[in-house]
């Protein structure tokens, strides 16, 4: 049962750490770089996660809790720090992309408020992306 666990444990931080590696990837793109990174990391998370970021966008509320309910808290921490990266590079270069932002930020949100509700610790990090999402929702893509 512990190597078990032990196991569980190693595939739920090379998920983590797969993310943060994308995080960290996103913040040097520009442009169609950008464009060109959100199709990998579609690809990448439909790979790994068997989804990807428009599926998440793009579906409804139920189901989006339904597929972030079975992920880690850690990822679904993860994820929301890869689609408030997406967010704010997108507002930083005046782009569209072809994600509908509105629903990205919804989307953000949700999951915000789903580790909020489902953890015992306070987390400025999520505080102040919420905050900074708020900010944008007047100007909403």
């Amino acid at each position: 049962m512990q190597q078990e666990n032990d196991f569980i444990e190693r595939e739920i931080q090379k998920l983590a750490n797969f993310l943060k590696q994308i995080i960290q990837n996103l913040s040097g793109k520009n442009g169609a770089e950008l464009d060109n990174a959100i199709e990998i990391i579609n690809i990448d998370l439909k790979d790994k996660l068997d989804f990807s970021i428009f599926e998440l966008i793009e579906s409804e509320n139920d189901t989006f809790y339904e597929k972030i309910e079975k992920l880690d808290k850690q990822i679904i921490e993860n994820l929301s720090v890869l689609f408030y990266t997406i967010i704010e590079k997108s507002t930083d270069l005046n782009k569209k992309q072809e994600l509908n932002m509105r629903k990205m930020i919804d989307k953000t949100f949700l999951m915000i408020d789903f580790l909020d509700n489902n953890s015992n610790i306070f987390s400025l990090n999520r505080m102040n992306m919420k905050n900074q999402l708020k900010k944008l929702l007047p100007k909403t893509f």
